[in-house]
């Protein structure tokens, strides 16, 4: 097939607690798959030139995500998305969900009704119900269920260079996360400590991915153990509502500007591991940056033979940008990789 020359993509920007997303709406064929999953695998070793384009200069930056909307494979969807990040392409993701959500539901002509606005959107690892809180035709809050979250192996330990034998758990939550107590580590999680933090979570991941490859129950292997939740104290809020810091660290050396929605189900599971916590108690998490998700513990279900635990996840998105970008295929800087394929006519 002959390479395009030029080419566009309508993309809406927006951003979760600091994590900007960018949205695929129009652009790219109909992709091969019987599932969602089946999908993400073909952009992940046939296109990956899509990703590569979203998150890289001139058009992007990894710290940044982008989600691909597409026709749902589950019938009560109202679309399907499939997640593109720095490390590839999670099965699922929060602060992408909340996003992806936002700009679904202020399409079209006067945005979405006042009130909560119900539906379903499906990733490749599920299905989700979002609830989308509207006022005056925009939204201005995203709840979604989270899928079940479980700890998959405690009191794991990886001897890590400068810091010793560090002890951290193992929880699928949507993603694998390794769990690290930073502030028993003495690891200060705001922003000027982000180098070090960086530091830490790279030397973190040489040292305990060899013993870290623990499969979904369900999903199976999901590739390397690609991130690192790092946890504070666990603070009673004013509120009623448990607070806590968390950094999140995604292979290979970005921290995330949200507490992600994955790593706070991650640390609600955890919770509820310990007994620390029970149906109904809520978490707010706050990133190094400042951003926060609320979470809550809805109760407990089970994934093979592990005992899991539901949330549900709330944060707001802020649109930032609706544009097109030109993909010039002649640019250089641009890589094919199986991009010219996909593309729209």
């Amino acid at each position: 097939m002959a390479r395009a020359r030029r080419a566009s993509l309508s993309v809406i920007d927006l951003h979760a607690a600091g994590d900007v997303s960018r949205v695929v709406t129009s652009g790219i064929r109909t992709l091969p798959g019987d599932s969602l999953l089946e999908a993400a695998r073909f952009l992940e070793y046939r296109a990956d030139g899509l990703r590569r384009l979203l998150l890289s200069e001139p058009h992007g930056r990894p710290e940044m995500s982008a989600n691909l909307i597409v026709p749902p494979r589950d019938p009560r969807a109202r679309a399907g998305h499939i997640i593109m990040e720095t490390m590839g392409y999670p099965g699922f993701s929060g602060s992408n969900t909340i996003c992806t959500a936002t700009a679904l539901a202020e399409a079209g002509n006067g945005g979405p009704a006042d009130g909560a606005n119900e539906f379903e959107l499906e990733a490749p690892v599920g299905t989700t119900r979002v609830t989308v809180q509207a006022c005056s035709g925009r939204a201005v809050g995203v709840t979604y269920e989270a899928g079940p979250a479980y700890v998959a192996r405690m009191a794991c330990r990886a001897d890590v260079a400068e810091h010793g034998s560090v002890v951290f758990d193992l929880v699928w939550s949507g993603v694998l996360y390794a769990v690290v107590d930073a502030a028993a580590l003495g690891l200060a999680l705001d922003r000027e400590s982000v180098p070090a933090l960086k530091e830490f979570a790279r030397r973190f991941l040489q040292a305990a991915r060899p013993a870290a490859g623990v499969p979904h129950t369900v999903h199976g292997q999901a590739g390397p153990l690609s991130f690192v939740l790092l946890t504070g104290r666990l603070e009673p809020g004013e509120d009623g509502v448990y607070q806590r810091d968390a950094a999140v660290y995604v292979r290979p050396d970005v921290i995330r500007r949200s507490p992600t929605g994955t790593g706070t189900s991650a640390q609600l599971a955890l919770l509820a591991a310990d007994g620390v916590m029970e149906a109904g108690a809520r978490l707010r998490t706050v990133s190094p940056f400042g951003g926060t998700f609320t979470g809550e513990l809805l109760g407990d279900t089970s994934v093979g033979n592990h005992p899991a635990v539901l949330t549900a996840i709330t944060g707001r998105a802020w649109t930032l940008a609706r544009s097109e970008i030109v993909v010039d295929l002649a640019d250089p800087l641009i890589e094919d990789a199986g991009l010219s394929a996909i593309l729209g006519d």
